[in-house]
């Protein structure tokens, strides 16, 4: 069975598909939105029918660079893998479905033509691979398994344990939470800053983080402009697209802290002749933890529209 790297926050499992390089880059951050969606209702023992509902989407992005060696004259090329995993939940706060999704491709930074040689602007060569996989269930059963077994089972992939202090399940949890007990859209409340708000739910329930107010404030609109990624990358459909004009209803929005690594490793041979590699460790040369990195590993991101031309 082929296995599945999911975001090491989620599992709290080292990912060996990020393994194999020297220098690495990972920014991890979480969105919310909106999305309209046709979901089955069950109306009685022997009668189904389809109800139009608006399901708060809860997804967690990885984007991964792993620059491979170059020459001293130019800037080396890179792989880059964007892994995405997003839950749905109903207004009641329950899990309905979702999917994960993770891209690949071969790519290099370039000038373009009458620009300066340090205008650079980054250019997909080659597309290694595009994967997008379901879970194995919906509804109360997809539900019980995340919450309460806390195991991932996606089609065509062995089943993984979720990491339960990861900040997604956190996230996951109190947004369910909310749905359920506020009679206002987890994502308008974030979009909106609906600080008082924010405060009667932790007030009642006594949750001891909400995600705006702890964490997301200084990213809250960061992808304000960056709609067409967002719909790209999480398969929102041509019949319900996210909108600038809709922004502050649907999102996108951040709703958790931008988090970055940067990792080091090296490689040797066995006595086959055979490369292997060591385990990453972290690279204290790079400041991680200012506003201004946190703002550019978002605008890299951002910057993926220009890259798959959305």
């Amino acid at each position: 069975m082929e296995k599945v790297y999911l975001p090491q926050d989620f599992t709290g499992v080292l990912e060996d598909d990020l393994r194999s390089y020297e220098d690495r880059s990972t920014n991890s951050f979480a969105i919310g939105y909106t999305k309209n969606k046709l979901i089955e209702m069950n109306i009685g023992e022997r009668y189904k029918d389809q109800l139009n509902a608006n399901l708060t989407a809860i997804t967690w992005v990885e984007d991964s660079r792993g620059n491979y060696k170059g020459d001293s004259f130019d800037l080396p090329p890179f792989d880059r893998i964007i892994k995405i995993f997003t839950i749905y939940l109903d207004r009641g706060g329950f899990i309905v479905e979702g999917f994960y999704r993770t891209v690949k491709y071969y790519g290099k930074m370039e000038s373009p033509v009458n620009m300066p040689s340090d205008a650079r602007i980054e250019k997909k060569i080659k597309d290694e691979y595009n994967i997008t996989r379901s879970f194995k269930s919906q509804g109360m059963d997809l539900h019980e398994e995340i919450f309460v077994k806390g195991v991932i089972r996606i089609d065509g992939f062995e089943d993984v344990k979720i990491n339960s202090k990861s900040v997604y399940f956190k996230l996951l949890r109190e947004a369910s939470i909310f749905n359920r007990c506020c009679d206002m859209n987890f994502v308008y409340a974030v979009a909106n800053e609906e600080q008082e708000t924010f405060e009667k739910i932790k007030t009642i329930i006594g949750l001891a983080a909400i995600p705006f107010t702890i964490e997301a404030g200084a990213f809250v609109k960061s992808l304000q402009t960056a709609v067409g990624i967002v719909s790209y990358l999480c398969d929102i459909d041509s019949t319900f697209s996210l909108s600038e004009k809709l922004y502050e209803y649907r999102g996108p929005v951040v709703i958790s802290d931008v988090y970055l690594k940067v990792w080091m490793n090296s490689y040797y041979f066995d006595d086959q002749g055979k490369r292997l590699w060591g385990m990453p460790k972290i690279n204290p040369a790079y400041e991680t933890q200012s506003i201004t990195s946190k703002s550019d590993a978002l605008e890299k991101f951002k910057n993926l529209k220009n890259v798959f031309n959305i």
